[in-house]
This record gives structure tokens, C-alpha cells and sequence, in this order.
């Protein structure tokens, strides 16, 4: 063989042992290249199922605290075995609107126990009487068997409201048992209202 050929044919064994490097090292990158989608795949789907738990858990968190905000009160009152706490009362200037919020817990006896009325006075010594009072979320003001130390949600709504009063001079509410016609009284002063 002359020299022309053995350049050929070691240049023609390079080529084909290049070629045969590079089939493998591209064999092994596609290899790694589906390992490494299959990892962002899992990555993806993992961040996917924390994102779902973490909307679960604002969910939860804005539930607790308006459960807490209910139960955290500065304002209550005891009428008998029932003591009312209010946590907001909120005014509306498009409707003329006043809406008491809070919860009310049984602290005696398992009885019963209608909210009979409430009043409201304003500064200027203007009274609102109302009776749309929704008790337990029950569309009225009547609990049959009142569980002890389990509140109850409450919400008094009080319309014809003319002035944006800053607060209340009072809130009146009148319980009574559902089998009496004996009105037991309780009274908050001083109660601010938010307006919106």
C-alpha cells in the first residue's frame, strides 16, 4: 500500500470513529435530555399541587379570621343567659341602611329565645326601631332550643336611616322566651358605625 492510501484509509477510520462518538455522546444527551423533562414534568406538577393546596389554605386563613373577628369583641351585652357581641355595624348611604353584626352565645340553661326587637338611637336622641333580625342564619329571630356556650351568628338590619350618625348613642335589644311576654333588656352605648 502506498502512502496515499494508509493517509486514506486512517483519515476514513477517524471519520467513522467520530461519527461513532458522536452517535453515542448524541444517543447519551437524548437521554438526558428526556430525564431532564421527566424532572420538570414532576417539578411542574408538584408546584401545581402546592399552588391548589396554598388557595386551600387562603381559603381556610380568610375563613378563621372572620370566625375569629366574630368571636373578638369589644362591644356586648347580657341579657339573662344570653350575651351579644358586637363586631360590626356597618352603614349603607345609597340604601339608608344600618346592619348590626355579631354573634350571641347561650351561657345558661338549653331554652329558647327570640329577639323581640331593636332599637337604635342616634346622637340627637332619634330612635329606629326594627324587626328584620335574622338569628343562626335561621331567616328569623327565633332559636327553639338555644345550645349553651355555642354562638350563634346574628344580624339586625335597621332602614329609613336619615343622617350618617359617626356612632350610636345606643343599641336596645329586647329578648324575650318564646313562651313569655316578659321582655328582658340590654343596652350598648357608644357604638361606631363605618359608612360605606
Amino acid at each position: 500500500m502506498n502512502r496515499k492510501m494508509k493517509k486514506c484509509i486512517v483519515l476514513l477510520l477517524g471519520v467513522f470513529l467520530t461519527i461513532g462518538l458522536f452517535a453515542q455522546n448524541c444517543e447519551q444527551l437524548e437521554k438526558e435530555n428526556v430525564a431532564l423533562k421527566n424532572i420538570i414534568e414532576q417539578n411542574k406538577n408538584e408546584i401545581s399541587s402546592l399552588r391548589n393546596q396554598n388557595q386551600v389554605l387562603e381559603k381556610e386563613n380568610i375563613y378563621l379570621k372572620e370566625a375569629l373577628n366574630l368571636r373578638t369583641s369589644n362591644k356586648e351585652t347580657n341579657i339573662q343567659d344570653f350575651v351579644f357581641k358586637i363586631n360590626k355595624v356597618e352603614g349603607s348611604s345609597a340604601d339608608g341602611k344600618i346592619i348590626i353584626e355579631g354573634l350571641v352565645e347561650n351561657i345558661g340553661e338549653v331554652s329558647s329565645m327570640r329577639v323581640a326587637s331593636v332599637e337604635i338611637i342616634d346622637p340627637k336622641g332619634n330612635q329606629y326601631k326594627t324587626y328584620t333580625i335574622d338569628v343562626g342564619n335561621t331567616g328569623g329571630a327565633i332559636v327553639d332550643k338555644f345550645q349553651r356556650q355555642i354562638p350563634l351568628k346574628f344580624k339586625i338590619e335597621v332602614d329609613k336611616i336619615v343622617d350618617e350618625m359617626p356612632i350610636l348613642a345606643a343599641i336596645v335589644i329586647r329578648t324575650r322566651d318564646r313562651n313569655s311576654f316578659y321582655e328582658k333588656t340590654g343596652v350598648l352605648k357608644n357604638v361606631k358605625v363605618d359608612w360605606k
